[in-house]
């Protein structure tokens, strides 16, 4: 098997991984670096690299990751599974479908993923792969949509405008890569942790809303990332009239300023923010958290769930938060009673207590 899911012709360095890649948290999706600090490509850049890896792994969320890193210059010149995925690819199909950075996805059989992964370069056409002495034909997926109704098919055919063509391509794409022979039709929609994860997601949005793109269907969505300036905005909901949230926890830095800016994403625990860019791992007994500050009760949950072995406090005077609780729990706590950091707390309760109260719960 050699199929070609997305159509498109590159050429690059082979770079070769010998596991999935979490692009969300694991690639820095400014110059594509790998920032996962327990893949062993960590260090290495997947720009212009014909990119194997038996398939991704991590969040939904690198699909926008991936898009980003095509629109900065930095994505693979090429992605080369040996397993199904779906991630990156629609990364790939969004990247070269609306913003005309194409990207071509394979899905070759383990032999020649194999033979491929022992070259040094690879080029891909539309039709083959070609390694230095070989090469291979590659069977395209039918540009045809699949078994579509006269009224789906005047949709994939843009007789209800670009954003409704772009809406009915790029599932049907996704659908012949998985192997779907039709649609089904559905009655409600529920869109599942809408994340601000990089520029492209919001770009994503804009340039459908630009194109007229409205929902068909009843739909919800839960929003994981606010614009909070906006909240006060002519439509809003009355209820949420208020001021911006909280800055970073203060463990997060030495200083931290009063107010984000009004178009940042809201802010995560420094603990929380730290075990999402540490990336995914098989488990966490013997991995060591270090903290400023004693970790809050929501900190101190995800300490319990993923079973982190040990938490070094830099200092739990000022707010003892979840120690002696983790301790119960089978967590070694290692307070180190630091002058200097609960000094530096204390200066901050005393000079920003409603947002300290507030960053507690206690406001």
């Amino acid at each position: 098997m050699a199929q070609l899911i997305v159509l498109a012709e590159a050429s690059g360095a082979v770079l070769v991984s010998p596991e999935g890649v979490s692009f969300w948290g694991g690639v820095d999706p400014d110059n594509g670096v790998v920032i996962d600090a327990h893949h062993p490509l960590r260090g290495q850049s997947v720009a212009g690299k014909v990119l194997l890896m038996p398939t991704s792994r991590g969040s939904c969320s690198g699909s926008g990751v991936l898009l980003q890193l095509a629109l900065n210059g930095c994505a693979p010149a090429a992605l080369v599974f040996r397993e199904a995925e779906d991630v990156l690819t629609l990364g790939a199909v969004i990247a070269g479908e609306m913003f005309d950075k194409p990207l071509p996805v394979l899905r070759l059989g383990a032999s020649d993923y194999a033979r491929l992964a022992g070259a040094r370069k690879a080029r891909i056409t539309p039709d083959r792969l070609c390694v230095d002495d070989w090469s291979l034909p590659l069977s395209a997926g039918s540009a045809e949509p699949m078994e579509l109704r006269v009224q789906d098919r005047a949709m994939y055919d843009g007789a209800e405008g670009p954003a409704v063509q772009l809406a009915m391509q790029i599932p049907c794409t996704m659908a012949r890569a998985q192997g779907a022979t039709r649609l089904i039709d559905v009655t409600r929609a529920h869109i599942d942790g809408c994340i601000y994860a990089s520029p492209a997601n919001l770009l994503f949005a804009e340039r459908m809303a630009e194109m007229g793109a409205r929902v068909r269907v009843p739909t919800t969505l839960n929003a994981l990332s606010v614009v909070h300036g906006n909240l006060g905005a002519p439509g809003a909901p009355a209820a949420s009239r208020r001021p911006p949230p909280r800055p970073a926890h203060p463990s997060c830095a030495r200083r931290a300023a009063p107010r984000l800016p009004p178009s940042a994403p809201p802010p995560a625990h420094a603990e929380t923010d730290a075990f999402r860019k540490a990336g995914r791992q098989p488990n966490y007994r013997d991995t060591i958290m270090v903290t400023t500050l004693a970790p809050c009760w929501y900190c101190s949950g995800l300490v319990r769930q993923f079973r982190i072995g040990t938490v070094v406090v830099g200092e739990s005077r000022t707010f003892s938060g979840g120690v002696q609780w983790l301790r119960d729990n089978g967590v070694t706590v290692i307070d180190l009673d630091d002058p200097e950091g609960a000094a530096l707390m204390e200066d901050f309760i005393r000079d920003h207590p409603a947002l300290w109260n507030e960053d507690i719960g206690e406001g």
